[in-house]
């Protein structure tokens, strides 16, 4: 049985496309086959993996284009697919979000990026959501503030924010091109999502 995970952000910049990448290389480093869908006509993954064989370092899973059909089709034979979508585009993040047993949606601390956050989660109906919060400086009263924003007010009850948070880290930003081997809490997030998914699994049942 496949699991799919969604990246949504309406906003762009908000770290999609790394969240996506090291995800499937923390699935990929506990034996799970998983594929790449690269939703976004700007093919970030797209152009993640071909740097990665331009440097002789391809990646050990598929990162494969695909468009609303694929989508709505959805046949991929592998354990995980991470679909990475792009700013905008309704029609391509509804379609996302309907194939998906979860979307995660990644963004930062910054505060067009937070009030970003919350028209994406106006959109995403009765879809299981969860709040990916990086590019963190835990000093930093941004960082507080956007905690606060997501767990502390009335408007904030139906938000799932996990509660690993990922770490500004240069080796993050040097990421297209390479496959993550230390893994900066995203492996700790990938854990989060999947007892989510298995609890709503459970719930279904």
């Amino acid at each position: 049985m496949t699991t799919t995970i969604s990246f949504i952000d309406t906003k762009g910049g908000t770290g999609k496309t790394t969240a996506t990448m090291y995800f499937a290389a923390v699935l990929h480093n506990r034996g799970f086959t998983c594929t790449v869908v690269d939703a976004d006509p700007q093919g970030s993954a797209t152009y993640w993996r071909d740097r990665a064989d331009d440097n002789g370092n391809s990646l050990p899973f598929e990162v494969r284009s695909a468009n609303i059909r694929d989508l709505q089709r959805g046949d991929w034979p592998t354990d995980y697919v991470l679909i990475d979508t792009p700013p905008g585009h309704g029609d391509i993040l509804n379609a996302a979000r309907d194939a998906s047993d979860l979307v995660v949606v990644p963004t930062t601390p910054a505060e067009l990026d937070v009030e970003r956050t919350w028209a994406t989660l106006d959109v995403m109906g009765s879809a299981p959501v969860v709040v990916l919060l990086g590019n963190v400086d835990r000093r930093s009263t941004l960082y507080r503030d956007a905690v606060e924003a997501f767990t502390d007010t009335e408007s904030a009850d139906d938000v799932v924010l996990l509660s690993e948070h990922i770490p500004y880290r240069t080796a993050i930003k040097r990421g297209p091109g390479t496959l993550p081997i230390s893994f900066f809490g995203y492996d700790k997030a990938v854990d989060e999502v999947l007892g989510l998914i298995a609890a709503l699994t459970q719930e279904e049942a």
